[in-house]
């Protein structure tokens, strides 16, 4: 078999040199000559071993694809179905990623109309079963106090077995409170309090109603700078609602001791009183507390459950 001529540029050994670090020249060798047999051996050798690596290449090359593919043709598909299921099932409106960030960010109407028509169902339902909730007085056995004569269910401003009972005409009279009206034209006074204390009676209103020469910033005995800090009510005249009110004006003229009765008219004990009546309480010395609101009837009858947070305040 004839070789083609191939021509190298070489360059003349001797002894010192090696081949692989040789510049390249001008002479020229045959395909038959040694020298250039041994390098075209080792081209053809290179050629080969390329050759093969590219093959293997190409091998591994599919089968990555193959790998690929299917997540895309099968699973991301079927994903994308259980995808368009999921949101069908909540009924949103729409298709692709502008589904997908509605869903999340619940940003579709008729959702937010659906859950705002549920909260309103679920808090009128309470207000049923609240106005639906007995009211009655525990009975003697069941408590060591006698029977009220004034129900929870009574508690309502100009009630007029309220106002007979407890004088409250003359009360008001003697506060002298701001009988007015707010810019809405609605009535100012809108809680009383009438504390029933060894024989006497401590009257206050909530604090717009209250007489101006009377809501001052005089601290009260149960002023805390933290409240104060927070703007929190029942620090000052100023602040007082009408159950603190009337019970720091039995704390001022020196009664303590005891197990009063207390009457709160026109709106229910608040979150803030329900703990500061306590904290009035524990400044009076009470051994006991009965508090009559819109709400219920609570009794205190242990002086520790004044001390304590949480779920003591029950009707």
């Amino acid at each position: 078999m004839d070789l083609p001529n191939i021509s190298y540029k070489v360059a003349p050994l001797d002894n010192t040199t090696s081949y692989a670090n040789l510049p390249l020249a001008d002479q020229k060798l045959s395909s038959t000559d040694t020298l250039g047999s041994i390098e075209r051996g080792q081209k053809d050798n290179n050629f080969g071993e390329t050759l093969r690596n590219l093959t293997q290449k190409d091998r591994t090359s599919g089968v990555h694809s193959q790998k690929k593919e299917k997540p895309t043709n099968g699973v991301r598909n079927q994903k994308k179905q259980n995808g368009s299921v999921a949101y069908d099932h909540l009924g949103l409106a729409g298709t692709g990623s502008a589904k997908t960030s509605d869903a999340r960010r619940g940003r579709d109407d008729a959702s937010v109309e659906a859950l705002r028509q549920a909260g309103a169902a679920v808090r009128a339902q309470r207000e049923a079963l609240r106005a639906q909730r007995p009211v009655s007085l525990p009975a003697a056995s069941q408590s060591s106090r006698p029977a009220l004569p004034l129900a929870a269910s009574q508690m309502e401003i100009d009630n007029p077995v309220v106002n007979e009972f407890l004088g409250i005409p003359a009360l008001r009279g003697a506060a002298s409170i701001t009988m007015g009206v707010d810019e809405d034209g609605r009535s100012l006074l809108k809680c009383e309090a009438v504390l029933l204390y060894n024989g006497k009676k401590y009257y206050d209103v909530n604090q717009r109603a209250r007489n101006s020469t009377l809501a001052t910033d005089e601290k009260l005995s149960i002023y805390s700078e933290a409240k104060e800090k927070a703007e929190r009510p029942n620090n000052t005249w100023a602040t007082a609602h009408a159950e603190i009110g009337a019970m720091e004006q039995a704390y001022k003229t020196g009664q303590r001791g005891g197990a009063p009765v207390i009457y709160i008219i026109g709106k229910p004990v608040c979150g803030y009183c329900q703990s500061d009546i306590k904290k009035m309480a524990l400044k009076l010395g009470l051994s006991g507390l009965t508090v009559v609101h819109p709400d219920g009837v609570v009794e205190f009858t242990d002086p520790e459950d004044f001390s304590r947070s949480g779920a003591q305040w029950k009707v």
